[in-house]
Order: structure tokens, then C-alpha cells, then sequence
């Protein structure tokens, strides 16, 4: 028999279970505190308050099963630079096998800058890293397949 409540925990804990497996993989190289929210349908990653330092860049990793890839970055300061890696493993032996073309821009509003990032060419499924370098804080990554 269905209860309604198990209407609601079961894509709760779904959603949750996808947030902290991008989350649990998505901090390779920096050892600041990530906090994960429930991320809506269709996101592969959804991460808060990462912290950015120049000379440690944030790295996350995750796996796409579709061809395109929207990235949305608000963080307090404009970035230095990023980058997305194509991998040959999983996280848990990374080897890039190149970097991924991404297109797009920063923009600032409100104190913030604004990025909408998304691959210039269609990518093959597997295992993918984005890397954010900066200073301050990402409020909010998501990153979404197409």
C-alpha cells in the first residue's frame, strides 16, 4: 500500500542522493567546507558556499550521460579563470584526457558576477571536472545536462 508520505521521501532522498555524490566528488583539490542543497530534477550538480583561492582552484567532478552541459557560477568576485577536463576514470583515478571548450560569459549585478557557461561541441558521455579558480566565494554551482 502507498502512503503519501512516501510520495514525498522518495524524491527527496533521490535528489539527495545525487547532490551528495556530486558534492562527495566535487572538491578534489581544496579542503573548504561544501554545503549540499536538494537539487531539483534535471541538475547533475548542485553546490553553495565553495570557497576560491588562487592558488588551490576548486575542482568538481561528476558524470554526464548526455551531449551538452549549461553551467551557471554566481560568485562575489569575478573569476580568474576556469576550465572543464574530460577524464579518463572516475574520480577516483582522474587522468584528463583535454580540456572541453566552454562559451560564455561573466556578467555583474548587484554585487555579484554572474556566469552562464555551456560546451562549444557536443560531449561524449563519461567523466567530466570543472575547475573554478578565484577569490571569494561561489554562492551558487549548478550545473545542468541538455
Amino acid at each position: 500500500m502507498f502512503r503519501p508520505w512516501q510520495a514525498i521521501l522518495a524524491p527527496v532522498a533521490c535528489c539527495l542522493l545525487l547532490t551528495l555524490t556530486g558534492c562527495a566528488s566535487g572538491t578534489a583539490d581544496t579542503s573548504q567546507p561544501v554545503s549540499a542543497s536538494p537539487a531539483p530534477s534535471g541538475l547533475i550538480v548542485f553546490m553553495t558556499h565553495v570557497v576560491l583561492r588562487p592558488q588551490h582552484p576548486a575542482h568538481v567532478t561528476f558524470h554526464i550521460a548526455s551531449g551538452g552541459l549549461r553551467i551557471h557560477v554566481a560568485a562575489e568576485q569575478p573569476l580568474l579563470g576556469h576550465a572543464l577536463e574530460r577524464l579518463t576514470r572516475g574520480p577516483s583515478l582522474p587522468v584528463s584526457k583535454g580540456v572541453v571548450a566552454l562559451v560564455g560569459k561573466g556578467h555583474t549585478a548587484g554585487g555579484q558576477t554572474g556566469y552562464v557557461l555551456r560546451n562549444a561541441k557536443p560531449l561524449a558521455p563519461g567523466w567530466y571536472r570543472l575547475e573554478l579558480i578565484g577569490r571569494g566565494e561561489v554562492i551558487q554551482l549548478s550545473i545542468e545536462g541538455r
